[in-house]
């Protein structure tokens, strides 16, 4: 398999890979011991935690405004920071908890790592309202992949923490001193499309089709399952490519969530949205067309609302299958493709936090 890139991925995948020995799994001859893997996600996180995002003073960055490029202050550096962290901290968020959960971290360990992830979740949330200004919160632009990162960044340190108020707030607003802009069902609401749905307008087509109208398309409607980016069409991986991604976002909460007590996976939008919907959604093309195949009329025009996605790759979606599969319990549009995703998961580079909820 390919080796993963980023050291917080390299550091959920051997924390994933201790958490497996040290309860039992098979080793493999010559393969790393579970002290070994232990030993290597530490030395990953305490880097970051002793020498990561800290200013000329040694002290954690705190704010958007001290985000550079070529040491002057760039708006795009900003506005991005909240997802660049967001999509990291997820992981070592991960992976730290997985240290925990086998005692390979002693009292003064976890105490350093959590005050690293406490800085991380403040320097999110001082990107949040950075970015809520510039896009304008609650305007359709706002409901996208970053933000659905940045709330989920949030959670699992809010889960690794323990801190049920602050989880609680990132999910319904509860507390308004901790909650985000838009929190999680308000988010959901707005990003997940249900039945008949118009779509959101912030960008006009350019064409007649998605074939013709670069970098964006939208079709009049929306069906149940859709994700409002699946209007990004610069190029035929975007539609599919990021509505994916934010469906596996709604996993990653769903899996912090229920943990917690709260169960997403059975809660259902304004309009009917769900994940399962979403997961179910794109089963057709999946079924039709294949995975990492480009979609068309010889494949899947009978496919729900197809002029979006006529031209497009369907691609990672394998994932979400895979854990909908094991979640989300009688689906059979979803069942009958569980193997299909399996296999194209093992053939690729699987992702520690959703790999291990396989059915099977």
């Amino acid at each position: 398999m390919d080796p993963p890139r980023g050291a917080a991925v390299v550091a959920a995948r051997a924390a994933l890979y201790a958490a497996l020995l040290s309860n039992g799994a098979p080793r493999l001859a010559n393969a790393p011991t579970a002290e070994q893997a232990a030993e290597l996600t530490k030395r990953i996180l305490q880097t970051w935690a002793r020498h990561g995002f800290r200013d000329g003073q040694g002290k954690y960055l705190n704010s958007s405004e001290q985000f550079c490029v070529d040491g002057k202050p760039d708006l795009g550096a900003q506005v991005g920071m909240p997802l660049q962290i967001s999509r990291g901290v997820v992981y070592s968020a991960f992976a730290q908890d997985l240290l925990e959960s086998i005692d390979a971290l002693n009292v003064s360990e976890i105490k350093e790592l959590n005050a690293f992830h406490l800085a991380m979740d403040d320097l999110i949330g001082n990107g949040q309202a950075l970015y809520a200004r510039i896009t304008k919160p609650l305007d359709c632009e706002y409901f996208n992949n970053q933000v659905a990162s940045h709330i989920v960044g949030r959670m699992a340190i809010a889960a690794l923490l323990r801190d049920e108020i602050r989880l609680r707030s990132l999910l319904d607003g509860e507390n308004a001193a901790l909650a985000p802009p838009a929190p999680l069902l308000t988010y959901f609401n707005h990003a997940f499309y249900g039945e008949g749905d118009k779509s959101n307008s912030c960008f006009a087509n350019t064409g007649r089709d998605g074939a013709t109208s670069q970098p964006t398309f939208s079709t009049a409607r929306a069906a149940l399952g859709e994700i409002d980016d699946r209007y990004r069409n610069a190029n035929p991986a975007q539609a599919i490519g990021y509505s994916a991604g934010v469906v596996t976002h709604m996993y990653r909460a769903a899996e912090i969530l229920k943990i917690a007590g709260f169960d997403f996976y059975a809660y259902r939008g304004d309009h009917g949205q769900s994940i399962e919907a979403a997961t179910a959604f794109f089963s057709c093309y999946v079924k039709g067309a294949g995975l990492g195949k480009t979609i068309d009329a010889t494949n899947a025009a009978h496919c729900s609302n197809f002029p979006q996605y006529d031209g497009k790759v369907v691609n990672g979606v394998e994932s979400n299958i895979v854990i909908g599969a094991y979640r989300l319990h009688g689906n059979q549009q979803i069942d009958e493709l569980d193997n299909l995703a399996k296999g194209a998961i093992l053939h690729s580079s699987i992702d520690p936090i959703v790999f291990g909820a396989w059915r099977d």
